[in-house]
């Protein structure tokens, strides 16, 4: 038989079959799309590319998310995807199979054309995978199945190994973070850069045995800006699809190439550091339990790179946008100032006990964060209504996001868009709204490091606040609503124009 019409005939099949199970399933197909066609799928490109120039991407898709629905098509360049900001098929995707089926009852859990209701769907990265390698290699961002089973249960034991929870590990670099705040004292000062080198200190300490001493005065960040340009075209190539490979700069390798020999001074210096001192002091104990683990030393550099930006990056973000709020919101500060006045006093000695008696800096922080294979079955989504199941052919692209998600009226009320911590206060909107709030992501893949992330910047927050007691917006700073700020996306997300402040005594 001709190749060609072998090809043909295994497409069709593959149609019938797909709308067989649709069928059988109850599906219906989705509604609403952006993008479509050549033509219009190359203005919806050309607008998202001048949008992320701007630093607006966010800000000019919301209004296109909020229309198309929360279960919607997204097509570009002849590609077609499927797209959602529902709890409930964002719970389908990252679920494992034995919690959907306790969870959302037989109907409602994703089937495949081979296997039972209960096993789960064969959910991969695709083309993440070949996007982010240049950068990352093999490590969390990057892999499925067995080999991303392998990476987290090798970084989960150093998490489970640093002794965090006392906030002892913190305090050196807090009081240093401190102190170079104190330097600048009544003046105008952008704290995201301070905050990025701090979270580099800290998890180059308390993960790799040693701090990089980036926010030491003086001391050059060359690591951190090739990081940040090697990930801003990384998340481009995301966006591309199967058409990363057009991004393929000199200066984007080159920057992916100095991230790696960082990483690569890592290594070298613990397995020298184990190889002197000998088995028993081993101050390098993550790095060198990668390599007892994996014997490569490309293959732990590529682990450290994984680690280091979600260590640096999301946390720095997380910090920044606390802070570019607070001072946009005096009566949530002045509130936030005095509950932690009333828990520390002059104390400077932070731990888990006192953060847990500043409920409203929780609230804070949590209100802060919403800034910050084969054919399946959506339990949602399809119909007029968006409530039928939703067939998700086999090889089709699924993407979820929580910055929509956590932005829409009907889960968080019609002041959504708006920075209201108290939302939190009395703790019944996490139980109504579920996975409606996911800033750690969710089931398997959730946030190695969350609790980690949480209380170090519960403690930035509390001993800022509590050094300086005025923190004011700059009277050049522009106020836009939450949301409409100029906003950088590489893998994570920060704001394009810092957290500039004013702090005082």
């Amino acid at each position: 038989m001709d190749p060609t019409l072998l090809l043909v005939l295994l497409v069709i099949s593959r149609q019938q079959s797909e709308s067989a199970f649709a069928s059988e399933q109850g599906c219906l197909p989705v509604q609403n799309a952006l993008g479509g066609g050549w033509s219009l799928g190359m203005r919806f490109v050309l607008r998202f590319i001048v949008a992320i120039s701007e630093g607006r991407l966010l800000t000019h898709m919301q209004p296109w998310v909020d229309d198309a629905g929360p279960t919607f098509e997204l097509r570009m360049l002849g590609n077609e995807g499927t797209v959602t900001v529902d709890p409930e098929n964002i719970k389908t995707i990252l679920s494992p199979s034995k919690y959907r089926k306790g969870e959302l009852g037989e109907q409602q859990t994703p089937c495949t054309r081979r296997r039972p209701c209960s096993s789960p769907p064969d959910f991969v990265y695709g083309q993440r995978r070949n996007a982010l390698l240049p950068l990352f290699g093999e490590g969390l961002f990057t892999q499925d199945g067995s080999a991303w089973k392998h990476s987290r249960e090798l970084v989960r034991k150093q998490f489970v190994r640093i002794q965090y929870n006392n906030l002892e590990v913190f305090r050196d670099h807090v009081e240093l973070l401190i102190s170079r705040l104190c330097q600048h004292k009544d003046q105008v000062l952008d704290l995201f850069p301070l905050f990025q080198n701090f979270t580099m200190d800290t998890t180059t300490s308390l993960l790799f045995g040693e701090s990089a001493e980036t926010l030491q005065e003086g001391s050059s960040d060359d690591f951190g800006k090739n990081l940040n340009k090697a990930s801003w075209w990384s998340a481009i190539r995301i966006a591309l699809a199967y058409l990363y490979w057009l991004v393929c700069f000199p200066h984007f390798y080159k920057a992916c190439d100095s991230v790696r020999a960082y990483a690569d001074h890592w290594v070298k210096k613990a397995l020298d550091d184990r190889a002197s001192r000998g088995v028993g002091q081993n101050k390098y104990e993550f790095i060198t339990s990668l390599y007892d683990e994996l014997n490569d030393r490309r293959l732990v550099r590529e682990q450290l790179v994984n680690v280091l930006l979600a260590g640096r990056d999301t946390t720095a973000g997380l910090m920044a946008y606390v802070f570019r709020l607070l001072v946009r919101h005096p009566d949530v500060l002045a509130r936030l100032r005095k509950e932690v006045e009333s828990v520390m006093g002059d104390d400077a000695q932070v731990d888990k006990s006192k953060i847990q008696k500043m409920p409203w800096l929780k609230c804070v922080i949590t209100e802060s964060k919403l800034e910050a294979g084969n054919a399946t079955v959506l339990p949602q989504g399809g119909g007029k209504d968006g409530k039928s199941p939703l067939l998700v052919p086999k090889y089709r692209g699924l993407g979820y996001s929580p910055y929509f998600m956590h932005r829409r009226k009907d889960l968080y009320g019609e002041d959504a868009h708006e920075f209201k911590p108290e939302r939190w206060e009395d703790g019944t909107l996490h139980e109504k709204i579920g996975w409606g709030y996911l800033p750690f992501n969710g089931g398997p893949r959730i946030c190695l490091g969350q609790e980690f992330a949480l209380l170090e910047t519960s403690y930035v927050t509390a001993r800022i606040v509590q050094t300086f007691p005025r923190a004011e917006l700059p009277h050049d700073e522009k106020v836009v609503p939450p949301g409409e700020e100029r906003q950088i996306i590489t893998i994570t997300m920060y704001p394009a124009d810092g957290c500039r402040v004013r702090l005082s005594e």
